[in-house]
């Protein structure tokens, strides 16, 4: 037989008021995140974890991901099954390797199935309160036009460089900044030895291209 009945109250209000307010400092804290990385409009900027499942990225690595390799990338997605050139995907995880080795690093290397590009990139290793490294944040840039303006002009520099004809650059103030093979059989000097220089000083008045 029931004798008597005992109705205990415990307050939680205070309880409940903190994990709320913890559950909205982490959403914050989450959304202060994001909007960084997706700020930085000229980078590509995400993170994964020891996995490669990826954590967090903007929606520029989103874009490019999408026009590299044709796959949509997703919060807790394997990186590398999102990479369908396998050496892409090889050269990937060796660098993802590295930073969660604890090595911060950065590469310029080719990337891209449909269309390959060169990007710019640092890897760092991603580290908890505890000094554990949990994963690794990648920042990386696209520098194909850079890159191909930079071969261009290695190419034409080379073009100068073999011409049977003495090529000479210098700046305004008459300071020596470029000088081919032919200008060093005919003045006698080396680029070595005369760039940097005042051109009046190394060439002749007589023998300068100036006065011909």
């Amino acid at each position: 037989e029931v004798a008597y009945i005992i109705h205990t109250v415990v307050d939680i209000t205070e309880q409940t008021l903190e994990r709320r307010i913890g559950e909205s400092k982490a959403k914050n804290a989450q959304l202060l995140l994001q909007t960084c990385i997706e700020s930085l409009n000229d980078f590509l900027v995400f993170s994964i974890d020891r996995q490669y499942k990826i954590l967090h990225f903007n929606t520029s690595f989103q874009e490019a991901t999408k026009q590299a390799y044709g796959t949509a990338v997703e919060i807790g997605a394997n990186l590398l099954e999102c990479i369908t050139n396998e050496r892409d995907k090889e050269a990937a995880k060796s660098n993802f390797d590295v930073a969660m080795s604890g090595r911060k690093h950065d590469t310029i290397e080719e990337y891209g199935s449909i269309e390959r590009n060169y990007f710019e990139t640092s890897y760092n290793p991603m580290v908890n309160d505890h000094g554990e490294i949990i994963g690794a944040t990648i920042i990386t840039s696209n520098i194909t036009a850079r890159k191909r303006s930079e071969m261009e002009l290695r190419r034409l520099a080379a073009i100068v460089d073999h011409t049977v004809d003495a090529v000479i650059g210098k700046s305004l103030d008459g300071v020596i900044t470029s000088w081919n093979r032919s200008a060093e059989r005919l003045y006698g000097y080396k680029a070595s030895e005369v760039i940097g220089h005042s051109g009046s000083v190394i060439i002749p008045a007589e023998l300068s291209y100036e006065e011909m």
